[in-house]
């Protein structure tokens, strides 16, 4: 059996040093839970489970109401296109319409005259 090459201690730092730096930037492998989603974003855990086809909800299990995993890109990029949605819309508030007082004709929605309905009469204990 041939024996193994031997590395320098410089090619390992270099090696352990760009398998580092893969790792940490494989960031797409990354899940977050509910709880995580809402903190993070500051939205209720029901806004993040209303949105969960959206934010990419994993299931975890096969189960009825299996727990869910939303990777962490798809939720950045989610909430990345939400905030541009928001900030591009260049349609106005719509007018809040106010209620204009009801004209009292004596007369009922179907044209009948309302009925005079006396005041009720309390009686006084001494």
């Amino acid at each position: 059996m041939e024996p193994l090459p031997r590395l320098h201690p410089d090619d390992i730092e270099t090696i352990a040093a760009r398998v580092a730096a893969l790792l940490g930037a494989s960031s797409d492998k990354h899940y977050l839970t509910a709880k995580e989603v809402s903190a993070r974003y500051g939205v209720s855990t029901d806004w993040v489970y209303d949105h969960k086809a959206e934010l990419g909800a994993v299931p975890l299990g096969q189960g009825r109401k299996p727990r869910l995993r939303y990777p962490l890109v798809a939720c950045e990029r989610f909430m990345a296109e939400r905030a541009e949605q928001r900030v591009t819309s260049t349609q106005p508030k719509p007018k809040r319409r106010t209620r204009r007082p009801r004209k009292d004709n004596g007369l009922t929605a179907a044209g009948n005259p309302r009925l005079a309905i006396p005041e009720p009469i309390i009686p006084v204990l001494y």
